[in-house]
């Protein structure tokens, strides 16, 4: 009989494991995070302090962070 696999969660719902499951599940999260932030923020930029401007958040660096980041729980938190 096949046991059915349930992932464990932290408080904010992303997955904590290293199953090819959980990192899905987190490739997924960081990606419906950017959907929400693009809709509240259109232009897409961030004021970064350091260099006293803002910057432009391209669709690149959002493919990049849900590819790399999903692979650790650590890096998606």
């Amino acid at each position: 009989m096949i046991q059915p696999c349930f992932m464990e969660l932290d408080n904010y719902g992303i997955a904590i494991g290293d199953t090819k499951e959980d990192k899905k599940q987190r490739k997924q999260f960081i990606i419906d995070f950017y959907a929400k932030w693009i809709m509240v923020n259109p232009t897409k930029r961030l004021f970064n302090k350091s260099l006293k401007s803002f910057i432009e958040v391209r669709f690149l660096s959002s493919e990049e962070t849900s590819g790399h980041a999903s692979t650790t729980y650590k890096s998606t938190v």
